[in-house]
């Protein structure tokens, strides 16, 4: 497993039934995912992937700033496949929050105490993968693999295909901000779908604290 202490070997019990196949409990003592990489470390790669302007410029800090050494592809991996489930959770609202509306306190100008949340919406320009780039980066990619021994290639994995990539070098998304007056409590939510597809997010966020306030 690589973790964010760097990579961990264990031995450990699999149990084997004719009947039921075969288990090793103590795999999900290690990681509810039951993942090769584990919590924290798919954390320090999000961290990383949004801090860098490229996959292959976060690869480089994360070994720089922590002693890890991932591949480029692997690092794409996790980040994008995490940014997915957030997504799906939080498209399902299956994100836990443990705030609500009526912790949102603010005082008037006349001193009285009220339950007070903020809500902002705008659209931001992010930099997407065009195809030409796609491409580019699957040719260095098989580059490089050439360049390797023939053992050393049986150790890899094999590529999937080629995503399909942006039509375009920029697109714009919208971003959702629900936040008190004190900024102690914030929810931040993201969409890449059109207005209609921002009023369902902000009306789903809403309804979300109206829940929780309510009980």
């Amino acid at each position: 497993m690589l973790s964010i202490n760097g990579r961990i070997e264990w031995r450990r019990v699999r149990y084997y039934s004719p009947g039921e196949g075969s288990d090793s409990p103590i795999d999900q003592l290690v990681d509810v995912m039951e993942s090769a990489i584990s919590v924290g470390m798919r954390e320090l790669c999000c961290r990383m992937g949004i801090a860098g302007r490229s996959f292959a410029r976060s690869m480089e800090n994360l070994h720089e700033a922590a002693q890890i050494r991932m591949s480029e592809e692997m690092l794409r991996n996790v980040v994008e496949s995490d940014g997915k489930a957030v997504l799906k959770a939080s498209a399902e609202e299956q994100l836990e929050i443990d705030w609500s509306g009526a912790d949102c306190k603010a005082q008037t100008p006349t001193g009285q105490e009220v339950s007070r949340l903020y809500a902002s919406a705008d659209g931001v320009l992010l930099p997407t993968t065009t195809e030409a780039e796609k491409q580019k980066r699957r040719a260095t990619v098989l580059g490089k693999r050439q360049k390797m021994s023939r053992k050393q290639r049986q150790r890899l994995t094999r590529l999937g295909p080629v995503k399909k990539g942006s039509d375009q070098r920029y697109k714009q998304v919208y971003v959702t901000i629900f936040y008190d007056q004190a900024q102690e409590h914030r929810l931040v939510g993201v969409t890449r779908k059109d207005h209609r597809g921002l009023g369902k997010l902000l009306g789903r966020e809403a309804a979300l604290r109206h829940r929780l306030s309510t009980g």
